[in-house]
């Protein structure tokens, strides 16, 4: 490549060797990626004649460099188009001597106009003196200097607009130096992330609390869990996250001021008992709460109400809450769109006011084991109400009425063993498409069947392990079903819609035929899967009668051993993809070629044979018998993505 000395631009992967004789390409102005090496083919110096470069560059393995010397002899301060420089060294690298460290950063000074400057794992105790220096920086990002104790002053810089300080293990104080004389003009975001030993955010002193980052919008904390002191100033913050920061003071600090705020996430705050005294008085544009991993927060504070922009409301994990007090006024949360509770484990009522929340459109309840009862009119004035997810609250009672619920779309009602029967008013539910049904294990009958024959919407039905159920709906297209009582050694007597196009069924142990039922559909049933019929040895003749059929998937069969006949085969003329997955004798049996069971399926455009989980194709042996171009990833994730993008999503069994 050396004799290449017009070339203007190299293009190379990231992990690549760079080509040799870089340094005669002096006309080159794209180069994004350098790589130095420990045998020293490619030392920095390469770089130092280079000047035509402009964009972005990255300098990898810098631990190779000696001394700051070597360093300056990149000459980066004269590359003036360089606009993004990344300098990284290796992470597991351990230079002995700290202050050659130092050196030789302060070697590698760029031009003074790049915009957005990132450092990775450099060893040095302190940073280069140079970064006060570039004022047309617009970002900067430092990460895995884990030996750095101190920030550098950077709030005097007019342009910059995003800060990052990332796995800094050594940061003990972020000072009032970092302030600078401007006290950051322009700056919108600002990161500390995994900065385990920072004890003390200090506040600058000042005149005007609007003066100390005016323009910031978004403040991140993340695992800076000694943190016991931060400041207060934040005049025009939007969006606060903090996360494993358990000190309750700096929390109290930071939140004690805010009026601009929009979005509020504290996660895994396990001090936190309560949130900050008043705090939600003042923030009354908050669209978004978020609460999570917060082990001994107990209650919230009655002044939720005061959030009348509120769109979305989250707690989990919060295991010591009680009380969930949504609203006491009866006009309620009028913005109020989404509410996400799970895994409150104490919660033991309803949130409180939640009926005046008219223009709620998804609401989840999940993992709730103490809540037993629902007040009888707790979902009925919920008429904007699309989504419901009523989930592993095992000693849940009743679902309250779902009269006047005309928007609802999707019902999910799994792991609720004290239900017998779904709740009243279901034919209200004249949008419902999406019918879930998990492992209610005393659930008795889905409804009245008059109720659900008059949901003309309803297309997918998923039912799982519900072992008393008798009755099922007949108006479906889209059917998951299966996995009933274990003692059974027959399939319910279920009639099956004679228009379903998709179906799923799974067996169990005792099982060993399919369904009788299955054999009428056919001339509409696309799509089969069997799954779990382990006593099943042989698939019945009347297969044949499914002439509809384009994809069967066969899995967890493990002693199905025999196909229907090679006549019975050959009369599923649409069939073209089949998919035998951890069914270890039929597998054997169609082997290709070899396989006594293969002639009866060698005309079938696709066939793969998986030892694996659908989720591993790697033990996956795809046979290619036609003209049919054969996929390699999961025919069944595959035909489910296909599916969902279709106006009627398919139901899918989850294992």
């Amino acid at each position: 490549m050396e004799n290449l000395i017009n070339l203007r631009h190299v293009y190379f992967d990231k992990g690549n060797k760079v080509p040799f004789g870089m340094r005669r390409l002096t006309r080159l102005q794209t180069l994004r990626y350098f790589n130095l090496d420990k045998e020293r083919n490619h030392g920095i110096d390469e770089l130092g004649g280079l000047n035509q470069l402009k964009g972005k560059l990255t300098i990898s393995s810098l631990e190779h460099v000696k001394d700051k010397d070597e360093a300056k002899k990149s000459n980066l301060a004269g590359k003036a188009n360089i606009r993004k420089l990344t300098l990284k060294w290796r992470k597991s690298w351990q230079r002995n001597d700290k202050v050659s460290e130092v050196d030789v950063l302060e070697g590698l000074q760029p031009n003074r106009e790049l915009e957005i400057l990132k450092i990775e794992s450099f060893m040095g105790g302190k940073l280069a003196s140079w970064m006060m220096s570039l004022l047309n920086l617009k970002e900067i990002r430092l990460s895995y200097c884990r030996e750095c104790e101190e920030v550098p002053p950077l709030g005097h810089l007019p342009n910059l607009r995003h800060v990052e300080f990332e796995s800094m293990y050594k940061l003990k104080c972020v000072g009032v130096e970092f302030y600078g004389a401007a006290l950051f003009p322009s700056l919108k975001t600002l990161v500390f992330n995994n900065c385990p030993a920072l004890i003390e955010w200090k506040e600058v002193d000042v005149i005007s609390p609007a003066a100390v980052f005016p323009c910031l919008e978004e403040l991140t904390l993340l695992i800076c869990s000694q943190l016991r002191n931060a400041p207060s100033r934040f005049p025009s913050l939007q969006k606060l996250i903090i996360y494993n920061t358990d000190q309750v003071m700096a929390i109290e600090n930071i939140c004690s001021q805010l009026t601009t705020l929009t979005h509020l996430e504290i996660r895994g705050a396990t001090k936190l008992t309560r949130l900050p005294v008043g705090m939600l008085e003042n923030i009354h544009n908050l669209r978004v709460l978020h609460i999570e991993n917060c082990n001994k927060l107990s209650h919230l504070p009655d002044e939720l109400h005061t959030l009348r922009l509120l769109e979305w409301l989250t707690l989990k994990y919060c295991t010591s809450l009680e009380f969930i007090p949504i609203t006491t006024q009866s006009q309620g949360m009028p913005c109020l769109r989404i509410v996400k509770i799970l895994n409150c484990e104490k919660l033991s009522s309803w949130p409180s006011g939640l009926e005046y929340c008219t223009s709620l459109q998804e609401l989840h309840i999940e993992k709730c084991q103490n809540l037993r009862h629902l007040p009888v009119d707790a979902l009925q004035t919920l008429v904007s109400l699309k989504e419901l997810y009523i989930r592993d609250c095992t000693n849940l009672e009743a679902i309250p009425s779902l009269d006047n619920l005309t928007s609802l779309r999707y019902l999910s009602i799994c792991g609720c063993d004290g239900l017998t029967s779904l709740p009243r008013g279901l034919q209200s539910c004249t949008s419902l498409r999406h019918l879930e049904i998990w492992k209610c294990h005393n659930l008795i009958s889905l409804a009245d069947v008059d109720d659900i024959s008059r949901l003309q919407s309803l297309s997918n039905l998923q039912i799982f392990d519900c072992r008393k159920l008798k009755y099922l709906p007949t108006s479906l297209e889209y059917l998951t079903i299966g996995k009933f009582w274990e003692e059974l050694d027959s399939f319910p007597d279920f009639e099956l819609p004679t228009q379903i196009r998709w179906l799923k069924i799974s067996g169990w142990p005792k099982l060993k035929s399919l369904p009788q039922q299955i054999q009428h559909l056919t001339t509409c049933l696309e799509d089969l899967r069997i799954d779990s019929f382990d006593s099943m040895e042989a698939l019945p003749e009347w297969l044949g009668n499914l002439t509809s059929l384009i994809y069967l998937d066969i899995r967890d069969c493990k002693n199905l051993m025999y196909l229907p006949t090679v006549e019975v085969m050959q009369r599923l003329t649409k069939l073209d993809k089949l998919l035998i997955s951890r069914c270890p004798l039929l597998a054997e049996r169609c082997a290709k070629e070899s396989g006594p069971e293969w002639h009866k399926i060698s005309h079938i455009s696709y066939i793969e044979e998986s030892e694996s989980s659908s989720d591993d194709s790697t033990h996956s042996k795809p046979h290619q018998t036609g003209t049919f171009v054969g996929f390699q990833k999961d025919l069944t994730q595959l035909e489910e993505q296909v599916m969902r993008k279709r106006c009627k999503l398919s139901a899918v069994n989850k294992f």
